[in-house]
């Protein structure tokens, strides 16, 4: 059980690629990490040998809390290579205010000493990582490296991290000053325009896709001629505010509609396929509902189906706020608001 513990503030637990995989930091890997930081200690902020006890005290105490706290100070992870424990990190102090977070990472002393081997786990990891800050709406991610490491840097920067800073004779080495040496990824832009008649074909393709019309309150298929009436009517209407979205590669990531109703104001959401599970959902959410908090203010409501666990934490992590269950069309929904 305690090998699949899972963060609140994380609507996907597990990030994959390229045979690599990242899960919640496992409780009986401990061990192996315990040895490995032993083992580099100059590369650490660790003054002392770690005992057994230590290790099994700070699991028991400082990991388990992370699982139990909505804006951990530290997200841990243990990083897997065709199922096997090969290295571990995550992001540490968390700035939960202004969404950025220091990364961390170790693997063995045996994987780090070849060269090839070192750059395929960093490389890998550091596109895991920007997975999680994305997932999390995170603004900047950064490293804290030692100027022992040279080697490490062209793979920071050849994974799209921008060196910001370097703080000069800031540490003391083996009784030599070190300098440190801070580099910054900033996560993927997204940019938004206003929905217009142009849309129309994207629109009805979004609209019709099987994981939209299986969370819809009417899972019926919609056919081109109802989506044309709809769509043109709502795309002009005053009263609707429909945003399309696109990341910095020019790529369509999805949209957002927010309706202006009799009695409140609705949000709907929705991701294009191949961008799921990437972080966008909460980043439009939250973007979309503080461009129109601009516009007009007033509350924004989303309903959601219960069983749609994905789209409740998205909505969550973007600030919405639980209100309610509700009987929607014979579905158990919940009613979240934004305010």
């Amino acid at each position: 059980m305690l090998n699949n513990r899972q963060y609140k503030c994380l609507y996907k637990q597990e990030f994959s690629i390229n045979n690599y995989s990242l899960v919640p930091i496992r409780h009986n890997d401990n061990e192996e990490i315990r040895n490995w930081r032993n083992d580099q200690m100059d590369l650490l902020r660790q003054s002392t040998i770690l005992t057994k006890e230590d290790q099994i005290n700070y699991f028991e105490t400082v990991v388990a809390n992370l699982f139990v706290e909505e804006n951990p100070k530290q997200l841990l992870f243990s990083l897997l290579y065709n199922e096997k424990l090969v290295g571990y990190g995550g992001l540490v102090h968390i700035d939960w205010i202004n969404k950025n977070a220091e990364i961390s990472f170790l693997t063995s002393k045996e994987r780090s000493n070849n060269p090839n081997t070192f750059e395929q786990d960093w490389l890998n990891y550091l596109d895991l990582i920007k997975r999680v800050a994305n997932h999390i709406n995170f603004i900047k991610i950064y490293t804290y490296a030692y100027s022992i490491r040279t080697n490490l840097f062209p793979i920071i920067e050849k994974s799209g991290f921008e060196r910001e800073a370097v703080l000069k004779n800031h540490v003391i080495i083996n009784k030599h000053k070190k300098h440190v040496f801070i580099h910054s990824f900033f996560c993927d832009e997204i940019y938004y325009r206003k929905a217009s008649k142009d849309d129309l074909k994207i629109y009805f393709k979004w609209a019709n896709d099987t994981e939209v019309r299986k969370n819809s309150f009417n899972s019926d298929k919609i056919s081109i001629e109802n989506h044309t009436k709809w769509f043109l009517n709502k795309v002009v209407d005053e009263k609707t505010l429909m945003l399309v979205y696109f990341n910095s590669k020019n790529e369509l990531i999805g949209q957002a509609r927010i309706e202006e109703k009799e009695n409140e104001t609705i949000i709907g959401v929705s991701v294009n396929n191949e961008h799921r599970e990437m972080g966008y959902a909460n980043r439009i959410i939250f973007n979309a509902s503080k461009h129109f908090k601009l516009l007009k203010d007033k509350s924004i409501t989303a309903y959601i189906k219960k069983d749609n666990i994905a789209s409740i934490k998205a909505f969550k992590n973007a600030g919405y706020k639980f209100t309610s269950n509700e009987i929607i069309q014979g579905h158990e929904s919940i009613k979240l608001i934004f305010t």
